[in-house]
């Protein structure tokens, strides 16, 4: 991959740029704030996270918390301090599953309470400690499967944790294509504003170039 397409983030940077993007796609902020900070943990992780973001915002299920993992972890999530201990909940078959892991353990940690089970093949547990794994998150592959999580009274003992990694490097050109569901969140104050993309003078990717603002 060339160097030159590269950016590096910080992840709060990340954060940012999803929520951004997210509510940007239609979410709500709440929601947007939510894939902010799952975003932030796939970066963490040394995933793709931008790649990740474009093809959840991009999926036709992104809206449909049956079938999307994104949109069922906030759900599951918003269901957690009512979940019994040793009750379990199992999905149908969801898209874009990584998501759904990072979801649910930033609900644990702010519930303080432990949930285990497994995404496809990926066993996990989260607790207050974090979120741990039976293999790395980026293992988990993009296609459709189902998931079981159970709160129980421990974390499962699993070999992989977060790795935290602190910055993210990321191609500028697929942060060009987030920038479209970006812009859709600022409020053109002229025309010239809106041919400029809406007050986001360059962009993200045109920075990243060198490009004066409103060059691209």
């Amino acid at each position: 991959m060339d160097s030159g397409d590269m950016l590096d983030l910080s992840l709060n940077e990340v954060e940012n740029l999803a929520m951004k993007a997210a509510r940007g796609a239609g979410l709500s902020w709440g929601q947007a704030e939510d894939l902010g900070r799952a975003a932030r943990w796939l970066a963490g992780e040394g995933c793709d996270w931008a790649s990740d973001l474009l093809a959840l915002l991009e999926s036709p299920d992104l809206h449909d918390p049956d079938r999307c993992a994104a949109t069922a972890g906030l759900g599951l999530a918003d269901r957690l301090p009512a979940l019994s201990p040793g009750e379990v909940i199992r999905t149908g078959p969801l898209s874009m599953p990584r998501w759904l892991l990072p979801t649910l353990a930033h609900a644990a940690i702010a519930h303080g309470a432990t949930l285990s089970g497994e995404v496809g093949d990926l066993a996990f547990s989260c607790d207050a400690g974090g979120l741990r794994l039976s293999a790395p998150l980026a293992s988990l592959p993009h296609g459709v499967c189902e998931a079981r999580l159970c709160r129980t009274a421990r974390a499962e003992p699993l070999a992989h944790g977060l790795l935290r990694q602190p910055r993210s490097a990321t191609r500028a050109s697929v942060l060009a294509r987030l920038e479209h569901y970006i812009h859709r969140t600022y409020v053109p104050n002229s025309e010239k504003s809106r041919l400029r993309g809406a007050g986001a003078p360059g962009g993200i990717a045109g920075q990243a170039a060198g490009l004066p603002a409103g060059q691209s």
